[in-house]
């Protein structure tokens, strides 16, 4: 709300710091500076967090891909209701509520009016027009399709917090589907702006806080945004745009009868989905951290700020440039998952005796489905090279994660549907950075994402069934990078293409944080111009200590990581410490990080124990301008619950300095407003009332 001095709540809280002015002062710095919640506090429990989904809303099928989201960003700590169980006992046991966008009946509205009223946070989805107000937004003007949003990095929600865009990319980034324009009331507060192209802004807000900053409105549907973004336009589902006679991943992303493609080619150097999931992850963490901080999973293994994922595909190559690739490969501390064909590979003495050595040697093999023998559609490709694979290689143990030739497809996710349920594939590796189309109208080649993303997540359906199987993009592609290589349309020698993978690297080491797979074919990378090409970009991985794995280690890895879970989340503010547990499925030899905040409110991180043994807190990183420490979780087998607690100290009033400096620079939120008001200083009222929403210098 904003204060005028000519108003009935400015003559009445003037009225009250008269009379109460030094007990008040008092409980406004404890609970601003020390941690004592302003809001009455959530019941315990083992989550913080409550998405609310409603699967009769056939509108929009995605709230539950929330979820998703939430363990794609290391928030495994949230539990999943359905609107007809929310009841005020239910709400009132949580921190957060997450709604997906849906409709909300009277008494549905009224539930989360109060919980808000009470103490609690909201992050909604398109909210309904009955809970509007408590985002500071009035009356929706129409949506606009496909529009844009950029993420403000300046703007705070409260009184001494980091701007949730901090660090974050501030260009314009895609928004698949509708966006409405709401209008502002109440001292709303603008996180990210809707722009109706790439350029040009509107007056509405995309993120938007109320006036209470306990409330946060995406004017559009992030869940169905990041799935449109990754998986394409559902409406080129097998449709052959490109006219090759072959529908391939790379028609998702292309537009019928030609113009811009789905994907802005301006924006493929940045992992667009990435960064707005990224967005989302901070806001939750922000409000979950009125009254406690938020344990997070990091995305990769120890302290990785990149991977490198190898893959090659093969048609019927040699043993001895199988062998050429690996010596290679493992020269750099690598492994590689192989894609073969349905052809005998020329050269094999013992076939299964070679394919089990390279399985030892921690490298991976499957089925790379082809039109070799079978022409009746993809599903019956997958048929006959299983069973060829049976036929000729007997007891050797197929990968888990495929390439198709040719990267075919089959519907929108239908063919990640079939292979999953039959075959038990569970990473598609198959849309692919690659073709004219990806061309810039002034010759040049972008080179990045085109799936807005550099992370591994689970494909969905179109009617909203999330199915157990990831997409993992390609990026570096031999075929569409190297001269020589196939068709090699950026038509690059072997030092330029080493340039090429050097730069999406380093871009993705200081700000994609992605897992960028390569494609090794045995036909180019494993001689040549195509060696040399391969073994500089893994050279480069290797200087800047990118771990260098396989498409089914990665794998591995992921299936831990999102089958993770934060359980039994405590804190106590007397003590400053952080209780929680993390409960894994292990995977040998594979380590996971826990990110806790350096800081909370004033308090300082002092040590982090896992089971009774303290661990190191010198690893302090900045991830995207914000501080954390990685604490590396001990490598398992199996199922596994570490107990953790993190130890803050006790509050500081050295704090105090900064905060009222901040305050000097215009920051302010309601609750900084209201202990403005309270100390009884006109002219910090005044600079409330002129800079309320000035940007943070």
């Amino acid at each position: 709300m904003m204060f005028s001095k000519h108003s009935l709540s400015y003559r009445l809280i003037s009225r009250l710091t008269y009379l109460f002015g030094g007990p008040l002062i008092l409980l406004g710095l404890l609970g601003i500076l020390f941690g004592l919640p302003w809001s009455a506090s959530r019941a315990a429990g083992s989550s913080p967090i409550l998405i609310i989904v409603d699967d009769s809303y056939t509108a929009n099928p995605f709230g539950r891909y929330l979820g998703e989201i939430m363990r794609a960003e290391g928030l495994n700590s949230y539990n999943l209701e359905s609107l007809v169980d929310m009841t005020a006992t239910l709400l009132d046991g949580y921190e957060l509520v997450i709604l997906a966008e849906m409709d909300l009946t009277v008494g549905q509205a009224g539930l989360l009016t109060d919980y808000l009223n009470n103490g609690g946070r909201i992050i909604a989805m398109r909210p309904d027009s009955d809970i509007a107000p408590l985002f500071g937004i009035s009356s929706n003007n129409g949506p606009i399709t496909d529009g844009y949003l950029r993420i403000n990095d300046t703007i705070t929600l409260t009184v001494g917090s980091i701007p949730p865009g901090t660090g974050l990319v501030t260009e314009t980034l895609q928004i698949h589907g509708e966006a409405d324009q709401y209008s502002l009331s109440g001292g709303a507060i603008t996180l990210a702006q809707l722009y109706s192209n790439a350029t040009t802004p509107t007056s509405y807000p995309a993120v938007v806080a109320g006036s209470s900053s306990r409330a946060v409105a995406f004017a559009y549907d992030l869940p169905r945004n990041i799935v449109y973004t990754r998986q394409g336009n559902p409406d080129n589902a097998d449709v052959d745009v490109d006219g090759n006679t072959v529908f391939q991943t790379m028609d998702l992303y292309q537009t019928i009868g030609g113009g811009d493609p789905w994907i802005d080619r301006s924006k493929i150097p940045i992992p667009q989905a990435d960064e707005q999931q990224r967005f989302f992850a901070r806001l939750v963490r922000h409000l979950v951290g009125f009254n406690m901080p938020l344990p997070q999973l990091w995305y990769f293994p120890e302290a990785a700020k990149t991977m490198l994922i190898l893959t090659g595909d093969s048609h019927g190559q040699a043993t001895s440039l199988y062998t050429d690739l690996l010596n290679s490969v493992e020269s750099f501390g690598g492994t590689i998952s192989f894609y073969i064909s349905q052809t005998e590979i020329p050269g094999f003495p013992d076939q299964i005796t070679y394919l089990a050595a390279m399985r030892a040697a921690g490298h991976d093999m499957n089925v790379h489905p082809g039109p070799s023998w079978c022409t009746m559609g993809l599903m019956h490709r997958y048929q006959c090279i299983v069973e060829w694979w049976g036929f000729q290689y007997g007891s050797v143990e197929r990968g888990r994660t495929i390439r198709n030739h040719r990267v075919e497809w089959l519907g929108w996710a239908d063919i990640a549907e079939h292979a999953l349920a039959n075959y038990d594939v569970r990473m598609f590796t198959d849309v692919y950075h690659y073709g004219t189309w990806l061309q810039n109208p002034d010759l040049t080649w972008p080179m990045g994402y085109i799936t807005g993303s550099g992370l591994p997540m689970k494909y969905v359906k179109e009617d909203g069934t999330i199915l157990d199987t990831y997409q993992q993009a390609t990026q570096l592609v031999d075929e569409h990078i190297l001269n020589g290589a196939g068709m090699g349309w950026m038509n690059l020698t072997y030092t330029q293409s080493i340039t090429v993978s050097q730069q999406l690297i380093a871009s993705s080491l200081t700000r994609d944080y992605a897992s960028l797979t390569a494609q090794f074919h045995l036909d180019y990378s494993s001689q040549g111009d195509g060696l040399a090409w391969a073994e500089g970009t893994m050279a480069y991985a290797q200087a800047n200590d990118v771990p260098i794995w396989s498409a089914d280690n990665w794998l591995a890895f992921t299936e831990m990581r999102y089958g993770s879970g934060f359980e039994n989340i405590t804190w106590n503010n007397s003590t400053g410490v952080l209780d929680f547990d993390l409960e894994v499925e292990a995977s040998p030899g594979m380590t996971m990080t826990v990110m806790v905040p350096t800081t909370f409110k004033t308090r300082s991180l002092l040590e982090v124990r896992i089971d009774s043994v303290n661990q190191p807190i010198t690893n302090t990183e900045t991830i995207k301008g914000v501080d954390v420490v990685f604490v590396q979780v001990p490598a398992a087998n199996g199922p596994v619950t570490y107990e953790i607690e993190a130890i803050y100290s006790s509050p500081t009033a050295i704090a105090l300095r900064s905060l009222a400096s901040q305050v000097r620079s215009g920051l302010a939120t309601d609750v900084g407003a209201l202990m403005l008001v309270l100390l009884g200083s006109a002219t910090l009222v005044f600079l409330l009332e002129r800079g309320r929403r000035r940007s943070l210098a």
